[in-house]
């Protein structure tokens, strides 16, 4: 009998610390990698305490922070089966440091194309890294929280 009750209580245990999301894309991601496609060099940003730009998708908003802002959007969409696009990006506006803009670009990017409609920025989930690849200057990778 015993051997049955741990085995229920491991599983309890284990669930509740499992999340389910209805999409791959929900969760807590945090920013690891900025390709700049234009140097073609990748950079880490760097480990600053607590502190990391961070990514969070819902259902169909989203929200987080870079090193010196917060941000939130109305909404994302996906298209087909890798394509994202983010709209109508909110930030409390203090001056972004180089981090902040590369991660802004890539988020903004359907706003920042002047072709109507935009090209969508593509997505890859590979385990727990999210790499999403702009039509613009860089593309970036993050990892689940």
């Amino acid at each position: 009998m015993k051997p049955i009750i741990s085995l229920l209580l491991s599983l309890v245990a284990f669930s509740a610390c499992n999340h389910q999301y209805d999409s791959p894309l929900q969760g807590t991601w945090k920013l690891t990698e900025v390709y700049d496609k234009s140097t073609g060099l990748s950079s880490s940003p760097p480990e600053s305490g607590s502190k990391a730009i961070i990514l969070t998708l819902s259902a169909s908003t989203y929200h987080g922070n870079t090193f010196v802002n917060a941000f939130n959007g109305e909404s994302y969409e996906t298209t087909g089966s890798d394509g994202i696009t983010f709209w109508s990006l909110n930030t409390t506006k203090v001056a972004e440091d180089t981090w902040g803009t590369a991660f802004y670009s890539v988020l903004s990017a359907c706003m920042l194309q002047s072709v109507l409609p935009c090209q969508p920025s593509r997505y890859q989930i590979d385990g727990r890294t999210l790499t999403i690849k702009s039509p613009l200057r860089y593309d970036i990778k993050l990892r689940r929280l």
